[in-house]
């Protein structure tokens, strides 16, 4: 299985795990929080 499928798959089954400087960045984003969501639609895309 390659590491896209299988991160899609961690994201669906909600097993998706931060560092905390990440959760922090990700709460204090200068233009407003950002979501579990945008993080998947990014990598989705591939611009992670």
């Amino acid at each position: 299985m390659d590491i896209l499928q299988k991160t899609k798959e961690c994201f669906a089954s909600d097993a998706i795990l931060y560092t905390r400087h990440a959760k922090y960045e990700m709460e204090n984003e200068e233009f407003g929080r950002i979501v579990e969501r945008e993080v998947y639609e990014l990598f989705a895309m591939g611009k992670l």
